[in-house]
C-alpha cells in the first residue's frame, strides 16, 4: 500500500489509545498521556481497537458508491463490481493492513508516550521562558 502506513498508526493509535480505555483510566493531569500510553496493556488493546476498526473499513462495501462514481463519468468506477469491499478494491497489500496495525500500534503508542514524556519534562522550562518573555514586555511597554 502507498499510503503513508505510519502516519495512519499514528493517527490510528492516538484516538484508540484514549478510547480503549475505561473512562476513569484516561488521563486528565499533566503527566498521565506518557504513562498510558507507555502501557503495554492499553497498548495491546488500542492496537486490537485498530486491528478491528481496520478489518471493518477494508469489509465495507464500495461497490455502491464505485457504481454511482461510474454513472458520473468515472470509467475505472464503472469496472467495480456491485458486491466489491474496499479490500477487494486496495490490492492484495491491503490484507496484511490489520495484522501490522495489531503490530505497529503498540510501537506509535510507545513512541508518542516517550515524546509526551519528553515535552513534560520541557513544560517548566517552556513557563520560565514565557514568564521571562512576559516581564520583558511589561519592562519594555513601560519605557514606551
Amino acid at each position: 500500500m502507498r499510503t503513508p502506513f505510519k502516519i495512519i498508526v499514528a493517527a490510528l493509535a492516538a484516538t484508540t489509545a484514549l478510547t480503549a480505555l475505561p473512562a476513569d483510566a484516561r488521563p486528565n493531569e499533566r503527566g498521565k498521556a506518557a504513562d498510558q500510553l507507555g502501557d503495554p496493556y492499553n497498548q495491546v488493546k488500542a492496537a486490537s481497537a485498530a486491528a478491528i476498526l481496520s478489518q471493518m473499513i477494508l469489509d465495507m462495501r464500495v461497490g455502491p458508491l464505485a457504481r454511482a462514481m461510474g454513472d458520473l463519468g468515472d470509467e475505472d468506477a464503472r469496472r467495480v463490481p456491485y458486491d466489491a469491499r474496499l479490500g477487494d478494491v486496495a490490492g492484495p497489500e491491503a490484507r496484511a493492513v490489520p495484522e501490522r496495525m495489531a503490530r505497529e500500534v503498540p510501537r506509535a503508542m510507545a513512541t508518542a508516550g516517550d515524546m509526551a514524556a519528553a515535552i513534560d519534562a520541557m513544560i517548566p522550562q517552556i513557563t520560565a521562558m514565557s514568564d521571562q518573555m512576559r516581564r520583558e514586555m511589561e519592562r519594555a511597554t513601560r519605557r514606551y
